[in-house]
């Protein structure tokens, strides 16, 4: 079950509002979308599409919201195509945010780690509701990603040895296996309890 986020515009109060609590004097843009590569990817979309058609990777926030319950900006990544211009070529993961534009704030301060996967960086909330389903669903989105964080540091620190569809493929050894699949096991315990939290705020809002 999918969260209720939709867009948010650049000259909305709340994207004003998230942006003066972590970000400055950063500007707020209005991105156009352009494809709608595969969720969930967007550093990889981006990278590739670098390699095949120039530009560069942008990186920073894209904003949402979730009306009434919180105002959220998760790190993301653009195409600045060889003309200069912005373009978002990956699909959004929510189906409510529609539309032809993303709201969006470059940020170049964020360091990120590939190593071949997508990295995992924490995701930033606006809480707007004192409901206790929206408070528990924003901590256990942040405990979700921090064990996310946890596995993407633990794997990125063995070799890759080939790649499959773009993708690595690492060897651990077999004395680090028992330790892979703890690691494993608490990243989708913890992200099967985000949804079961999403659930339920999804429940506290009709």
């Amino acid at each position: 079950m999918h969260s209720l986020n939709i867009n948010i515009g650049p000259d909305d109060p709340l994207a004003i509002e998230i942006r003066n609590k972590y970000f400055g004097s950063a500007e707020i843009l209005s991105v156009p979308i352009t494809n709608q590569l595969a969720v969930g990817h967007c550093y990889t979309n981006v990278q590739d599409w670098v390699s095949r058609n120039g530009g560069s990777s942008v990186y920073g926030w894209l904003l949402s919201v979730w009306p009434g319950q919180f105002v959220e900006a998760t790190h993301h990544a653009v195409w600045r195509t060889p003309d200069g211009d912005l373009e978002d070529i990956t699909a959004h993961a929510y189906p409510a945010m529609t539309g032809e534009f993303s709201t969006f704030i470059i940020d170049p301060h964020t360091r990120i780690r590939t190593g071949g996967e997508e990295p995992v960086v924490l995701t930033k909330y606006l809480q707007l509701s004192e409901l206790k389903e929206t408070t528990e669903f924003i901590h256990s989105m942040r405990t979700a990603i921090r064990a996310k964080e946890e596995f993407h540091e633990y794997v990125t620190s063995f070799p890759i040895i080939r790649h499959e569809n773009g993708r690595p493929v690492r060897r651990i050894p077999n004395t680090h296996k028992r330790q892979y699949d703890v690691n494993n096991s608490k990243m989708v315990n913890k992200d099967r309890q985000a949804n079961d939290a999403r659930i339920r705020l999804i429940a506290a809002c009709k």
